[in-house]
């Protein structure tokens, strides 16, 4: 059930166009809505390449130490721990990102079911509730679980990077 409270005054109370105000008002929160959909996708994509790079490049190091194994140290510091800890942080960091624009977008998501209540047809409640029934998975669940894949891989990379240099 939506919060009605969303808004503040009756029909009753208020002294302008009631409905022509609240559907404006609606509409400015339905784009931002968006507008922050569309920043978190863009986020998304920097980030994920970002990791995608620094995992290819730790990759690529590690492959050529052992296949080599000249023993380099400078390059064993590197492959072993500053870009899977740069990685890991980068990740880290996108973890609590996605978590903080999952609840903004709750958050908003409430405040224009509330606006919804007050009109004769609730298209956006209803589309969600069909969604949920469908199974769908928010995108910002899937981009939370591949921030902490990244996460936990780096993670996994700077153990096995770390016994390498060490045995």
């Amino acid at each position: 059930m939506p919060d009605i409270e969303v808004v503040s005054k009756s029909k009753d109370e208020y002294s302008g166009d009631f409905y022509s105000d609240l559907m404006d008002q609606y509409k400015l929160m339905r784009s931002t809505i968006t507008d922050l959909q569309n920043d978190r996708n863009t986020n998304n994509r920097f980030l994920i390449s970002i990791c995608t790079a620094l995992f290819g490049i730790e990759g690529f190091i590690l492959r050529e130490l052992l296949l080599e194994n000249n023993g380099d140290t400078f390059y064993l510091l590197i492959a072993s721990s500053v870009l899977p800890v740069l990685g890991g942080y980068i990740s880290l960091l996108w973890v609590k990102w996605g978590e903080s624009y999952a609840v903004a977008l709750r958050t908003r998501y409430k405040l224009l079911k509330g606006m919804e209540a007050h009109f004769p047809s609730q298209p956006f409640t209803r589309e969600f509730e069909l969604r949920s029934a469908e199974g769908y998975v928010a995108i910002s669940d899937i981009a939370v679980s591949l921030s902490k894949f990244f996460l936990s891989a780096f993670i996994l990379m700077f153990i096995f990077s770390l016994t390498q240099v060490c045995f």
